[in-house]
């Protein structure tokens, strides 16, 4: 494997490990952004009358699938950039510009570069001078999103109308890998997977 595909591996392996760090720590050492993230969700959770155990539940940080796809995932001998999609509670997406509410932009996509500055950072502490060390000059774009786009087609047809390409996501997962995290490596899967494992459909982007 090329040199792109080592450093996703090591970047799913430290996503996945400081996540777990995450959830143990107590809140005082916890970093900015997952501070944020507990007092709005648990706010929003006391406030709002359509609160669901899923959404009091996210006030815990899990991540269910980092899935690695892109040029990298396809084994391109020269490959671009490394394109990684984080599929979480709603813990870390609900902070990140892919979602669906109306509080961000149309060009949200365009500050996929800097998702991962800003996960490292503003919840797992790491700064973007040991961040650009571990990835020694090679650029990712991270996708963050909320478990609910594989469950609802209204989601992941709203998310794709703020790409480039509508039809972004069944390009991504036409050549993609999921991280399994007992083995620490990316393996293949299928969309049948997918649908088994969360009970969703996805034939809109087979």
């Amino acid at each position: 494997m090329n040199s792109h595909y080592q450093k996703a591996v090591e970047l799913a392996n430290l996503i996945w490990r400081k996540t777990i760090e995450l959830r143990r720590k107590p809140m005082k050492d916890a970093g900015l952004g997952s501070l944020l993230s507990i007092m709005r969700l648990a706010n929003e959770a006391k406030t709002e009358e359509n609160a669901t155990e899923e959404h009091i539940a996210a006030i815990a940080p899990e991540i269910y699938e980092i899935i690695l796809f892109g040029s990298v995932a396809a084994g391109a001998e020269n490959p671009g950039d490394i394109d990684l999609m984080i599929l979480d509670n709603g813990h870390f997406s609900d902070f990140f510009p892919c979602n669906t509410d109306k509080r961000h932009t149309e060009n949200a996509y365009q500050d996929l570069g800097d998702n991962l500055v800003w996960l490292m950072y503003g919840w797992f502490n790491v700064n973007e001078v040991q961040l650009q060390k571990l990835l020694e000059g090679i650029e990712v774009d991270l996708h963050v999103l909320p478990l609910r786009f594989l469950k609802l087609q209204t989601t992941r047809a709203a998310i794709a109308d703020k790409h480039k390409d509508p039809n972004f996501f069944k390009n991504a997962f036409r050549a993609a890998l999921r991280f399994n995290r007992i083995t620490g490596e990316f393996e293949p899967f299928t969309l049948e997977y997918l649908e088994d494992r969360y009970r969703c459909n996805l034939s809109d982007i087979r």
